[in-house]
C-alpha cells in the first residue's frame, strides 16, 4: 500500500494523509518498510510538492539520528541533498 501511496500521489486526493498514518510507526518499521516510506514521502515531495515537504523532512530528520542498515543509511543525504536543491 505504501508504494501504491507514492507511486500515484498526484491520483489520490488524500495521500499525504495516508502516507501519514503510515510514517507514525516509523521507528518500530523493519529497514525494508522504512526504505519504502522514505521512497514513498519523497516521490509525495516531488508530485505535490506543497503537501509532502514537511513529512519528507520529519522523515529525513528521524531517518538521520537513527542506526540502520546501510541501505537506508546512504540514502537519507541523498533525499536531504534532493531536498535543498528543489
Amino acid at each position: 500500500m505504501i508504494w501504491i501511496i507514492g507511486e500515484y500521489a498526484e491520483r489520490i486526493d488524500n495521500a499525504d494523509e495516508l502516507l501519514e498514518s503510515f510514517l507514525e510507526s516509523f521507528p518500530e518499521e523493519p529497514a525494508q518498510v522504512q526504505l519504502q516510506l522514505l521512497t514513498a514521502t519523497v516521490k509525495l515531495f516531488l508530485k505535490k510538492p506543497t503537501e509532502g515537504p514537511q513529512q519528507m523532512i520529519q522523515v529525513l530528520i528521524a531517518s538521520a539520528h537513527m542506526h540502520f542498515k546501510s541501505d537506508i543509511k546512504w540514502i537519507c543525504p541523498l533525499f536531504i541533498w534532493l531536498h535543498i536543491v528543489l
